[in-house]
């Protein structure tokens, strides 16, 4: 960011928020001094991990950057196979079925293989064993509801009704 006039200073919060994952930020020059070997595929980290790169001021610099990611032996994550929202002063990036937003706009960075847009899917329709039970089980539990609450509105009814009629003049 170009010099700021006002530093922006969060609010001390008495809670901490909850995320589902915490990636531990690591600097892309820590991995060049590893030997990787051609025998071992797929290498994982132990906990989730981000590789972090500095901005390229440069296109040689970009083209430099990308081919050190391209040559790492682990896959690096493609950005748009997960949905996330990423919100700064000056923008607002959305990625959401593939499609990566920047405050509004449309971004066509590369096209989303085929087989991506499956498993999304896929995840989606994903039910665990007890699925089918545990939805037949909401459903028979709305009805009774449902039928409770609509059996206390006609006794509601007629007990008003019956209250009324009590003290109702006979003419």
């Amino acid at each position: 960011m170009p010099n700021p006039q006002t530093i922006a200073k969060r609010v001390v919060a008495e809670k901490s928020g909850v995320y589902q994952k915490a990636y531990y930020a690591l600097p892309a020059e820590n991995l060049d001094g590893i030997e990787w070997t051609d025998t071992a595929l797929g290498y994982k980290f132990s906990s989730p991990t981000a590789i972090t790169y500095d901005f390229p001021d440069t296109l040689k610099k970009l083209n430099s950057m990308l081919k050190k990611i391209d040559n790492l032996p682990m896959m690096a994550r493609d950005i748009r196979k997960s949905e996330h929202h990423v919100a700064t002063s000056a923008s607002v990036i959305d990625v959401k079925n593939g499609q990566v937003r920047v405050n509004g706009e449309l971004k066509h960075l590369h096209t989303l293989p085929q087989e991506s847009k499956k498993v999304v899917q896929k995840q989606a329709t994903d039910k665990g064993s007890l699925a089918g039970f545990f939805a037949f089980q909401d459903k028979v539990l709305t009805i009774i509801i449902v039928g409770t609450l609509f059996i206390l509105v006609l006794f509601f009814i007629v007990g008003y009704n019956l209250y009324r009629g009590k003290y109702r003049t006979k003419k």
